[in-house]
């Protein structure tokens, strides 16, 4: 998600800050990207001095403190409307379709939680969304479960089609597919999440590959994941294939926009 912003007082370039999929920030001035070290970044100002810029709340609501002035990007989400947000990851119980569902549910609960309506409305939406997850996890989940629980391998290398933010792997498998051919995704890496006895869910899976992934796209297309072009799209194992004993993350670069890869990133630099 993007948001555009300007320096307070000042006739400064005007400023992107992007939020990408795996909740990392990018500050981009006149289309280069500012390096940053812990949400501060140094961006230039109209006086040729470089003025600090702090970027906070990447999931509670985005804001942008620079030069004494905190400005808000996005509004605050309540602490009830996070709560809301999260809890359909609770259906994770209930195998791929439950995290099938609750992923769906969070992602519109997410949605839902940065609207405008009042709060009366906006909770009475999201508890509709977990009470209807919910009941689509007891009408079908026990059915698809076996279905979707045989698990998908991912060799580092390989090119995939119908990889994307949000793909439903319980019903459809990505696609393998030439790398000169026009694809979503292209596997950068892989590795064995810590073991546990108890699956640890997927917000701690994919908090562990925020922090592994990109040293493994780095070695692979040869740029820092900080400095390219290109967003991770972590996969991480479901309930039924962790108590089958999967432990594999696979890490896939993908575009920041959605748009189709048309050739391999190993080595590229993008």
């Amino acid at each position: 998600m993007d948001f555009d912003y300007r320096l307070p007082d000042s006739d400064a370039p005007e400023i992107l800050i992007r939020r990408t999929a795996i909740g990392g920030i990018r500050v981009i001035v006149d289309g280069e990207r500012v390096p940053g070290r812990r949400g501060v970044y140094e961006v230039p100002g109209a006086d040729g001095q470089a003025h600090l810029l702090r970027v906070t709340g990447a999931w509670t609501g985005l804001r942008a403190i620079a030069d004494g002035w905190d400005v808000p990007l996005e509004a605050p989400v309540p602490l009830w409307s996070r709560a809301l947000i999260v809890l359909p990851l609770a259906l994770v119980i209930g195998g791929l379709v439950g995290v099938a569902l609750g992923a769906v549910a969070t992602a519109l609960n997410a949605i839902v939680g940065r609207t405008p309506l009042r709060a009366p409305a906006r909770a009475l939406v999201m508890v509709a969304v977990l009470v209807a997850a919910g009941g689509a996890w007891a009408t079908v989940g026990s059915a698809l479960t076996t279905m979707g629980s045989a698990s998908v391998s991912y060799t580092v290398g390989t090119c995939l089609s119908g990889l994307t933010p949000g793909t439903d792997l319980v019903t459809r498998a990505p696609t393998p597919v030439a790398c000169d051919a026009p694809h979503d995704a292209e596997v950068v890496g892989t590795y064995a999440a810590a073991d546990a006895a108890a699956y640890p869910g997927e917000t701690a899976l994919a908090g562990e590959a925020g922090q592994r992934c990109p040293p493994l796209f780095k070695d692979y297309v040869g740029v820092a994941f900080a400095s390219s072009r290109l967003d991770i799209l972590p996969v991480i194992p479901t309930q039924v294939a962790w108590d089958a004993g999967s432990r594999d993350v696979a890490c896939a670069a993908v575009t920041m926009d959605g748009s189709k890869l048309t050739s391999s990133v190993r080595g590229s630099r993008r």
